[in-house]
């Protein structure tokens, strides 16, 4: 009696496309389809299901230690450190849909003075890049804890 083996090829090699993951993260959210990435340098990365980058904001000063998603109320809550050294931390509360329309206005105005500057008639992005710093401290509510 003759028992043959059969070979099965499990890692096969193929190209893996570059992906947006944060090389610094420290703690990760998935958050409908969306993943929400907190880093040591206190931002807040957005990915979508191909891990590409749709964008960024500064959550905190230092380090984002913990991200929490609330599906049914689409909230994203940030806890995180302010100052290096310093033992308290902050828990902020961001809507979602603000941030992605900030960040969508934000692309918007990176393209439209991109467009000025090649003579087209697009608006300049110092004023929209302002604009879009304070609607995102207008949409976030913070609270200090010790």
């Amino acid at each position: 009696m003759s028992f043959a083996f059969k070979r099965f090829n499990f890692f096969q090699p193929h190209q893996v496309a570059r992906h947006g993951f944060p090389p610094n993260a420290s703690c990760v959210v998935p958050g409908g389809p969306l993943l929400w990435v907190g880093t040591e340098s206190g931002s807040v990365c957005v990915l979508d299901s191909r891990l590409s980058l749709i964008g960024s904001f500064n959550a905190h000063g230092h380090k984002v230690q913990e991200v929490l998603w609330l599906e049914r109320r689409q909230l994203l809550i940030t806890v995180g450190v302010e100052e290096p050294g310093c033992s308290s931390t902050t828990v902020k509360l961001w809507p979602a849909e603000k941030l992605l329309a900030l960040q969508a206005a934000a692309a918007a105005a990176a393209a439209g003075g991109a467009a000025a500057a090649d003579g087209g008639s697009g608006s300049s992005g110092s004023g929209s890049a302002a604009a879009t710093g304070g609607g995102l401290a207008g949409c976030m509510a913070a609270i200090k804890t010790t």
